[in-house]
């Protein structure tokens, strides 16, 4: 079979995401065969396998925020909701996404001995994510703890259960938001308007 000449980091990491699924770890040669592109043009685009890894978790972290940074940048205690079911955004919308930042786990995406510069690119960009939420946890008095099983942990659990394969969104949006309101109280309201349900557009 010919080798891809030409190829999209969204295809490389798409398989990437779906394999290590399956598997917790990969070879170059195993993405070079999974995906059509030469091993040589993997080196070429990527530098090495850590970088293909640390790479995939860069663009899908990078996507995922789009959505997610502008939502903790707002104001209120609503945006915590629209984060959390901004999880259930990505696995519906962007599948291959959700997978990478969701569900494989981050060593199987950063070997221990990541090139430094890409590590600190990584870390950067979860840096962002971190400081946004730990402010929300403050501004409200929300044990992190608790905020993190709010905001992230049970709405990864969700989703988890069925990716890759089609997510009930409606299902899902509905135990995210029961999830919340447990956990933090009864700020959200459970007919909560739709324009703050799994797509807000941003």
């Amino acid at each position: 079979m010919g080798r891809k000449a030409q190829f999209t980091d969204e295809a490389v990491f798409g398989w990437l995401a779906r394999r290590l699924m399956e598997v917790p770890a990969v070879t170059v040669q195993e993405v070079s065969k999974g995906t059509g592109v030469s091993v040589g043009s993997l080196y070429h685009r990527y530098g090495s396998l850590d970088g293909v890894l640390i790479e995939a978790r860069i663009w899908a972290l990078g996507r995922y925020h789009l959505r997610l940074i502008p939502i903790l940048e707002a104001t209120g205690f609503r945006r915590g909701i629209r984060a959390a079911l901004q999880v259930l955004a990505c696995a519906v919308e962007t599948p291959d996404v959700a997978l990478l930042v969701f569900v494989v786990p981050r060593q199987s995406l950063v070997p221990q001995n990541a090139p430094p510069a890409l590590l600190t690119r990584l870390e950067t960009i979860e840096a962002t994510e971190a400081t946004l939420l730990a402010a929300y946890f403050a501004e409200f008095a929300i044990d992190p703890t608790v905020g993190m099983l709010a905001l992230r942990d049970i709405p990864c659990a969700v989703i988890s259960r069925a990716l890759p394969g089609p997510v009930d969104a409606e299902a899902s949006d509905a135990a995210i938001r029961k999830a919340f309101r447990a956990l933090l109280g009864l700020g959200v309201p459970a007919d909560a308007p739709p324009q703050e349900g799994i797509a807000p557009q941003i």
